[in-house]
């Protein structure tokens, strides 16, 4: 495995901690902070993407979500 593999596995195990800190936010009720996660993300995945989407639909922010993306 060279140094570019490694990286790539790391950052993907950091983003994959994101995704569960923004959907905990969003269930705690503080869509802010877990908008505030999802942009701070380096790499965005579909599971980030479908966390911040939901996450938008469950505080009634439809426009939000679509902004988001």
């Amino acid at each position: 495995m060279d140094e570019d593999e490694v990286e790539r596995r790391r950052q993907q195990e950091k983003g994959k901690d994101k995704v569960q800190w923004i959907d905990m936010y969003a269930k705690c009720g503080s869509l802010e902070d877990a908008i505030s996660a999802f942009e701070n993300m380096r790499f965005k995945d579909a599971q980030a993407w479908s966390t911040i989407i939901v996450a938008c639909a469950i505080h009634g922010q439809g426009p939000k979500a679509m902004s988001v993306f």
